[in-house]
């Protein structure tokens, strides 16, 4: 149970939560103003603050919560109140008056249980800064029970966190830590015994690095409330990349999660994608001069582009999912917060999946989830959108020129003469969008591959497809690493409606 510090000004709705509270076995403290909770903080030492924002400006409130902060450098705060605009202070929950009592004690009970979980001893990582001004990333090494969650925290910044992904022992997770001033600084790592982690580096980004926008302006994650202890959906990498429109610089910043709980199915991944992550662009800024944000926007629900109205810590944008397939939004918080330092990418030339190759463990990690959620079938039988094994999968990568059309790949086996498709001749398993795709084509387990193809279908017969160029072609590892590139030389080929190209693999 937790030690719970209730902040309200209205003195029946104290009294209704602290009952209500205390008959579920936390211990309670009340504040009817924000003097009365700095009061308390120091001697009643919470873990969790429930506070209104009214009191009895939003003002007065916000400046009580960062003041409780320092004071109580490890304290979660959830507000509760009927203010509908704009938060500016970090919060590990926001809840809307009027609240219904299961959803309050379920928000509470999740950061009990958080808190439990980071009850090991705290390792501290002292460093000193030189630039005036300075974005902090971090590698970090850790080791633990599967799915275990740490927490981080860069002085009196807010905490957040790192996900041990389940199946994996031993990765490096880059992090950024926030907006430093020159001095001494320190880095607390709490939820894990301090033999198991590693302070791989610490990089001071100044004003002058080229990267500086990258990562001043990388967005704040929060986890999906459904997804926390579950291990699912968890997200695995952040890359970004550079755009110019009229002279000025944009940046869009893109997660890959270790899976997707809706959405698009197992089957449909593997069919258009090549994989069984979820890969989702979540924010998009246009840059000032000095690298700060103009404007920005989101893909939020039903991949609609939303405005950017949320809060910021420094320039990064706060977003949490807000759905199965990972749509985000500004408004609301978890008791979990990533803050995953993105790496820039150039994707002229390959797939956006070239960042999965780039950290093959990625490829583990969601087949390990596939496996949890049920998510597998025996190879050669059908069982509604499970797949096979994904190292039975031969994945394909091509630059497509589609219109009104769609393409499916297609291999031939060594010594024999039929062909395997990658869309089962399915229309929704079709690939018609263009540019760089993959996608993949299941296989009797080690069987070996003689030559792929692309064919073109389409409703019309003025529609059109061109395969401009072929990137990778591998299969999975017996330890779920791409293997081997087999794609040979290629020259750019048009197909109309219904013809195939075969390509010879060496």
């Amino acid at each position: 149970m937790a030690r719970i510090l209730l902040v309200d000004d209205e003195k029946d709705q104290l009294e209704l939560r602290s009952q209500i509270l205390q008959h579920k076995g936390h211990t309670v403290s009340e504040a009817g103003s924000c003097e009365e909770a700095l009061a308390q903080a120091r001697e009643f030492d919470p873990d969790i603050v429930l506070t209104d924002l009214l009191l009895p400006r939003v003002a007065d409130g916000e400046a009580m919560i960062r003041a409780l902060r320092e004071r109580c450098p490890k304290v979660r705060v959830v507000i509760l109140s009927g203010y509908s605009g704009q938060i500016d202070v970090p919060a590990e929950a926001v809840l809307r008056k009027p609240v219904r009592a299961e959803k309050l004690f379920a928000t509470i009970a999740q950061l009990a249980i958080f808190l439990f979980l980071l009850a090991a001893n705290a390792a501290e990582f002292p460093f000193t800064t030189t630039g005036a001004e300075s974005e902090i990333t971090a590698e970090i090494t850790a080791r633990g029970p599967e799915g275990r969650i740490i927490e981080l925290r860069l002085d009196n910044h807010p905490p957040f966190h790192i996900n041990l992904f389940a199946g994996v022992r031993d990765w490096t997770y880059p992090v950024f830590l926030g907006r430093t001033h020159a001095g001494p600084h320190k880095l607390t790592i709490a939820g894990v015994e301090a033999a198991a982690v590693t302070v791989k580096a610490i990089h001071e980004v100044r004003p002058s690095d080229p990267l500086y926008d990258v990562v001043s302006n990388s967005p704040v994650l929060y986890a999906r409330a459904n997804t926390i202890s579950k291990f699912t959906d968890v997200p695995l990498l952040a890359y970004a990349t550079r755009e110019a429109e009229n002279g000025q610089r944009i940046l869009e910043y893109t997660i890959v999660f270790s899976n997707e709980d809706g959405g698009t199915s197992t089957r449909n991944l593997m069919a258009r994608w090549g994989r069984v992550t979820d890969i989702e662009y979540v924010y998009r800024v246009w840059l000032n001069p000095d690298g700060s944000p103009l404007r920005a926007i989101i893909q939020g629900k039903d991949h609609k582009d939303i405005e950017y109205a949320g809060a910021h810590f420094g320039w990064h944008p706060v977003l949490i999912p807000v759905t199965g397939n990972n749509m985000v939004h500004f408004d609301g918080r978890s008791p979990v917060r990533y803050q995953m330092a993105p790496r820039l990418v150039d994707l002229s030339r390959h797939s956006r999946e070239i960042v999965m190759d780039d950290d093959p463990i990625t490829y583990r990690i969601s087949a390990e989830e596939l496996k949890r959620e049920g998510k597998l079938r025996p190879y050669g039988q059908e069982d509604g959108e499970k797949i096979s094994d994904p190292r039975n999968y031969l994945v394909v990568e091509a630059k497509l020129s589609v219109e009104n059309a769609g393409v499916q790949a297609l291999v031939r086996l060594k010594g024999e003469s039929r062909w395997f498709s990658g869309a089962l001749g399915m229309a929704d398993n079709f690939i018609n969008r263009s540019g760089w795709i993959r996608t993949a084509i299941e296989l009797p387990p080690g069987a070996q591959a003689d030559a792929i193809a692309f064919q073109c279908l389409t409703p019309k017969r003025w529609g059109s497809c061109r395969v401009e160029a072929l990137g990778k072609v591998f299969k999975l590892t017996d330890d779920y690493r791409p293997g081997p590139d087999l794609a040979p030389t290629f020259a750019p080929a048009g197909l109309k409606p219904g013809e195939i190209v075969p390509i010879p693999l060496p």
